[in-house]
């Protein structure tokens, strides 16, 4: 039985299931790092790149949101786990893009730049395999322009779109999808939560290896008063964060 947040057992008829229970820090890693990179944000870039679009070694793949919670994960695995031979992120702001390259991907655009769409054109010169969408809306449409013949589009979230108030940005390039035999796979993790523990355990190896980087960087922690959570979680809507952001109870 699992929790998708703070939950009680009242009832059960099994004689050993605790009223709660606690993940235990591991390796002195923060226990905030299991509701992040090795929690479902891990869990969810994971098994995005290896069992929805198959991302293989040599492929090249563009990443939104790459200095969110997922996105960061997805670099790290994509480059650094399975070998694509360039991963291309997508931020909102020049610092996070620095940040993003540092944790492996050859080239982050700031997608705020006058200049945006211009450089990624350049840096998809020849198309890309894979795009890795946590955005939706406009970049989604471009993107539909930039892949190659049976590219592989693996839908994770829609953030451009949740507060438009009936107002979401639609596609215009949706015939590329039919012309260029795309592929485009909505996930969500939710439908693969099972596989969580081994796929941590598999993060745990490559962290301890030095293959990925989890770190305070990774998330950033926010000590909040429980009326306060919905000032605290429009971050997540206005760029505010980077990595997890983890809303931590002041009492």
């Amino acid at each position: 039985m699992k929790s998708m947040g703070i939950a009680e057992v009242v009832e059960s008829r099994g004689s050993d299931v605790p009223n709660v229970a606690i993940i235990e820090p591991q390796h002195d890693l923060p226990i905030t790092h299991f509701l992040g990179a090795l929690g479902l944000p891990g869990h969810t870039a994971y098994y995005a790149l290896t069992q929805i679009v198959k991302a293989k070694k040599g492929e090249a793949i563009v990443i939104s949101g790459a200095a969110g919670a997922v996105g960061t994960m997805a670099v790290q695995i994509a480059k650094k786990m399975i070998g694509c031979r360039k991963v291309i992120g997508i931020a909102g702001s020049d610092e996070k893009c620095r940040w993003v390259e540092k944790l492996g991907a050859d080239i982050c655009l700031n997608y705020k730049s006058e200049a945006f769409k211009q450089q990624l054109t350049k840096e998809t010169e020849g198309f890309v395999e894979i795009y890795f969408d946590n955005v939706g809306g406009e970049i989604l449409d471009f993107m539909l322009t930039r892949l190659t013949k049976f590219g592989r589009v693996v839908a994770c979230g829609s953030i451009s779109n949740y507060n438009r108030d009936g107002n979401a940005v639609g596609l215009k390039n949706y015939f590329e999808v039919i012309a260029m035999r795309l592929q485009i796979t909505g996930f969500i993790n939710l439908d693969w939560v099972e596989h969580l523990p081994e796929v941590r355990a598999i993060l745990l190896d490559e962290w301890k290896k030095g293959t990925i980087v989890i770190d305070n960087e990774s998330e950033m922690v926010v000590e909040t008063a429980f009326e306060e959570i919905p000032r605290t979680w429009m971050m997540l809507y206005s760029g505010g964060n980077t990595g997890k952001l983890v809303t931590k109870l002041k009492y």
